[in-house]
């Protein structure tokens, strides 16, 4: 609504919305417009690189691609720029919604040289890296990674009568907003995205909350205890919500075949009682000790490597 309809509206733009998204509407209204200009999210950006139906259709007018609300890898970059030649520059760009929503963007003179960066910081708007263990901040282009911090015009005052949250997600002095995503920042002040600290998992810009799902497992009669985490999806670009369970014991028991059956029916009873977004597209598996801290909160960074270590004891 900022970056598209609202400044759309400001610059005097002609602005094209679909009541809903199907690629030949897109592509066919893209070329009956002329359209120059287009912001699209990376499961958007998939079809665009990969399926026949773009090339039906003249895009010559295309001379921007924007690509957000995910982070997009650099061979999907490199695909969509093949698709669309060099007429048309495939540019990135990162913020998030308590941002308004714009923190950077991948310059036009960049764009060729550091492909997969978010770019840089918008002007107005100041950021800093902070280590998040120790606390200090991470010297500007050495290379090391630290959780993103910004204040600037553009940064929410707090939530809207959720005060817990606020404090959380500010600094002590309220001045600063911890993202919670974890970046390096190049010699060329060029920003790369590598992890997250907010557990929230984005499947096509829809935010799904891990806790949420895990709590609804653990309403299963044979879960004993649930983790939610995500896996990246390089086909669709974007992140699915995964569940590794406890079984009860009766249940660890039995062989591969039937525990499958189980574990298929566990994902489809869960599947059945939420939002279509939030489904455990990235599967249900079995593993019986979870990760976890003293004091039981869960490790879901470790989880993806003790479902590695688990399949690759049975073989």
């Amino acid at each position: 609504m900022s970056v598209v309809v609202t400044m759309g509206m400001w610059l005097g733009s002609f602005t094209c919305g679909l009541p809903g998204f199907d690629l030949d509407i897109f592509c066919q209204k893209m070329s009956q417009y002329k359209a120059n200009w287009a912001h699209i999210v990376p499961p958007v950006a998939v079809l665009l690189a990969q399926s026949d139906i773009p090339v039906k259709y003249d895009l010559s007018a295309l001379k921007r691609i924007i690509v957000a609300a995910a982070p997009m890898k650099k061979p999907l970059q490199m695909r969509l720029k093949c698709r669309f030649g060099k007429s048309t520059k495939v540019l990135q760009g990162y913020g998030l919604t308590e941002c308004a929503p714009t923190v950077m963007h991948q310059h036009e003179s960049d764009e060729a040289d550091y492909v997969g960066t978010v770019g840089k910081v918008v002007a107005g708007t100041e950021v800093r890296l902070v280590d998040p263990i120790t606390g200090d901040d991470i010297a500007p282009g050495s290379g090391k990674e630290g959780e993103l911090w910004v204040p600037g015009p553009q940064v929410m005052i707090g939530y809207l009568g959720d005060a817990s949250a606020t404090r959380e997600t500010l600094s002590p002095d309220g001045q600063w907003l911890r993202t919670g995503d974890i970046m390096r920042m190049d010699k060329n002040n060029n920003f790369w995205i590598t992890d997250r600290l907010k557990e929230l998992i984005k499947y096509k810009g829809f935010q799904v909350a891990p806790s949420e799902l895990e709590d609804l497992l653990l309403h299963h009669p044979h879960v004993v205890d649930a983790a939610v985490c995500s896996i990246y999806d390089d086909e669709q670009a974007t992140e699915l919500p995964l569940a590794y369970v406890s079984l009860k014991p009766d249940l660890v028991r039995l062989a591969q075949g039937p525990k499958q059956n189980v574990l298929d029916e566990i994902r489809t009873w869960v599947d059945g009682q939420v939002a279509g977004y939030k489904k455990l597209r990235g599967g249900v598996f079995h593993l019986q000790e979870l990760p976890k801290t003293p004091t039981g909160k869960i490790l879901r960074k470790d989880l993806p490597a003790k479902i590695a270590q688990a399949r690759k004891a049975k073989l």
